[in-house]
């Protein structure tokens, strides 16, 4: 019996978080305004178009090669948890352009 009684306490409390999570909302709600809308008889305003800003100019993209994306790949394949590992990984990318 004192097994069940466990079970069912663990059960209740993980039902109390999924609802607790469930219930989060990732952003706040936005409230409607209270500024009635305008019917739509009523024209909008007519506005001057305005001229848009001039277009950034961007890097092309790279072309990347799938067969030495693999060979780079493999040759990091490997553990990095000491200062010798990470300088070795280090080592390579800086001169593997």
């Amino acid at each position: 019996m004192f097994k069940s009684w466990k079970f069912w306490v663990l059960g209740v409390i993980t039902c109390l978080f999924v609802l607790f999570v469930s219930c989060q909302s990732p952003s706040p709600v936005v409230q409607p305004s209270s500024v009635p809308l305008p019917n739509s008889s009523v024209s909008p305003p007519v506005t001057s178009p305005i001229a848009s800003p001039s277009p950034v100019a961007s890097a092309p993209t790279p072309v990347v090669s799938g067969e030495r994306l693999l060979a780079d790949l493999n040759t990091l394949d490997f553990e990095r948890y000491t200062a010798a590992e990470l300088q070795r990984a280090r080592t390579y990318i800086a001169t593997a352009s």
